[in-house]
């Protein structure tokens, strides 16, 4: 009757340990990097969405739109992209953190005084990935509202 392991069970036994372990770990780092990188994915796809949404809604129903050296002004309010690479509305910020625009550019597109149909050209990247980039590019017209007169 033997009451103890031997050398050799003891190290099979580590050695089985230590691979299922490896196994679970390298599973469980593979499972945080894909979940971190659809998050950050979701927050890109998010960013473009919302600046879509909220500049052609701007535009599309201003009263007033001023193009300058890169600004957009819409009724007052300065949209532009500072030093920091985040795009702002006067003094609020437009884009995440972990987003980087690197192009703002406004060009008016229309002939008629008053009612400006613009392309916003803007490109962004990732901040941690800088493989991971987009072009947004938004034609949007202010609307002209018209009177109709019956007799």
């Amino acid at each position: 009757m033997r009451k103890g392991l031997s050398l050799l069970e003891i190290l099979i036994s580590v050695g089985l340990a230590s691979t299922v372990f490896l196994i679970v770990s390298s599973m469980l780092i593979t499972f945080y990097n894909s979940d971190s990188r659809s998050k950050r994915l979701e927050v890109f796809e998010k960013s473009k969405n919302d600046l879509i949404l909220l500049l052609s809604n701007s535009v599309r129903w201003a009263e007033v739109v001023l193009i300058s050296e890169n600004d957009l002004i819409v009724d007052g309010h300065t949209f532009a992209l500072r030093s920091d690479g985040r795009l702002y509305k006067d003094d609020d910020v437009l884009t995440p953190e972990g987003l980087r625009i690197t192009k703002f550019e406004i060009q008016d597109y229309s002939g008629i005084p008053g009612y400006p149909s613009i392309l916003v050209d803007i490109s962004m990247e990732d901040k941690d990935n800088v493989l991971r980039m987009d072009t947004l590019k938004l034609i949007v017209s202010v609307r002209k509202a018209t009177s109709i007169i019956s007799p």
